[in-house]
């Protein structure tokens, strides 16, 4: 499942119980049954049915297209933020919150029948974890460096919407995406039927963040396309310098913290380092590439040392892209 969908929760179709949400088994103690939504002003500010908008939309394979309810507004409310992998994050509002999200379904379903007016009357009714990808830079304010693993905290959120509602391919039923292209805060949530714009503004923590580490095992097969470990979707990255070592350093063009020995990397493959990409992503199914994207010319990066499996033994930091390949 995680290969065929990156990015995505295993839920069920229908009603989501918050107690038996996919959360993190490490992190399902931080959530709460007396969390607080302090604000909530998502209303429906525009309709547009899928028959209002042929030719435009058809039911082709290749035409994800279906209503449009536009939403706008902000939520305040706490829970558990959670970076997994990959950057990768997830924001599971505490258990006891309900009636987040309008459900776009029901909404589109009024126009058809009652008068339109009615329609924007309609309050949230559904609740759901989130998911927020991308260029997560307030996000990594609050929780640190990335590391081998993931890491999460108790934190109350600040969102802000403005956007449509409609059909998603990425997104199953009941679970809402925050997606972000990278270098932008401008988010969409998927309710398994669309997408919302939003923006967080405001992250405040509110317990220390929790790191659990995963561990390093070298792929059997050769990773040249891609592979996963522990659940961790990378891309190995092959020492092309000629020099006889390359410097990891702390942020693109920042201080050295660590280098790769050409002689470690030419070592039999048991026994070799190993330079995993930190920032690669996979989006939809099978077809689609792996996309591990430089920072400036630069390759945000996990090194393994020869001999190092643990995660926070890993070296977290930037490669130039001219010191090494992606396999």
């Amino acid at each position: 499942m995680f290969k065929k969908m990156y990015l995505s929760f295993a839920l069920m179709c229908g009603m989501i119980n918050f107690a038996m949400a996919d959360i993190d088994p490490e992190f399902k103690s931080l959530l709460r049954n007396d969390g607080v939504m302090e604000k909530n002003t998502l209303k429906v500010t525009g309709i547009i049915l899928k028959e209002e908008r042929e030719p435009d939309c058809d039911e082709s394979p290749n035409n994800y297209c279906d209503d449009e309810v536009k939403v706008s507004g902000e939520l305040v409310l706490t829970g558990v933020l959670i970076w997994r992998p990959n950057h990768a994050v997830y924001f599971f509002p505490d258990s006891n919150i309900k009636n987040i999200f309008h459900n776009s379904k029901q909404v589109a379903e009024c126009k058809r029948k009652q008068p339109v007016s009615e329609c924007y009357k309609i309050k949230p009714s559904q609740s759901s974890p989130i998911l927020i990808r991308g260029d997560e830079g307030i996000i990594l304010k609050s929780l640190g460096a990335s590391i081998f693993g993931r890491q999460a905290m108790r934190a109350k959120v600040y969102l802000k919407a403005n956007g449509y509602i409609g059909y998603d391919y990425d997104g199953p039923a009941g679970v809402r995406y925050l997606k972000t292209s990278f270098g932008t805060d401008n988010f969409r949530y998927y309710d398994g039927e669309g997408a919302q714009s939003m923006s967080v503004s405001k992250i405040i923590p509110i317990t220390p963040v929790k790191k659990v580490y995963s561990n390093y095992t070298p792929p059997s097969d050769d990773c040249s396309y891609y592979c996963f470990i522990d659940d961790i979707i990378v891309s190995m990255y092959r020492y092309t310098s000629k020099d006889n070592y390359v410097n990891i350093r702390q942020t693109p063009k920042g201080a050295i913290i660590g280098q790769i020995q050409k002689s470690d990397m030419q070592k039999p493959k048991p026994q070799r380092g190993a330079i995993l990409g930190a920032s690669c992503y996979k989006l939809r199914d099978e077809a689609d590439p792996v996309d591990c994207p430089d920072v400036n010319g630069w390759y945000e990066v996990f090194y393994f040392p020869p001999g190092e499996h643990d995660g926070k033994d890993a070296i977290h930091g930037y490669i130039h892209k001219s010191q090494i390949k992606v396999d």
